[in-house]
């Protein structure tokens, strides 16, 4: 099935809902990332988006679903 996902969630994307999955909050990963809160709720809206899901847990539990991780 990876390979099936291959590129549904960028690298960045990947980065973040790995790290969303070990517990960071939006201000931990913001700081981890060298970026602005704000880009990582981008980054979330996206993901949530192409996962289908509607939360930052049923983001992580899907990308798990689908192998992403």
């Amino acid at each position: 099935m990876r390979g099936e996902q291959e590129g549904l969630l960028s690298p960045r994307e990947l980065q973040i809902i790995r790290r969303v999955a070990d517990g960071h909050s939006n201000k931990a990963l913001a700081r981890l990332l060298f970026v602005s809160e704000n880009t990582v709720e981008t980054h979330l809206r996206r993901i949530n988006g192409k996962l289908g899901t509607g939360n930052r847990m049923q983001a992580v539990a899907r990308a798990r679903e689908l192998g992403l991780f």
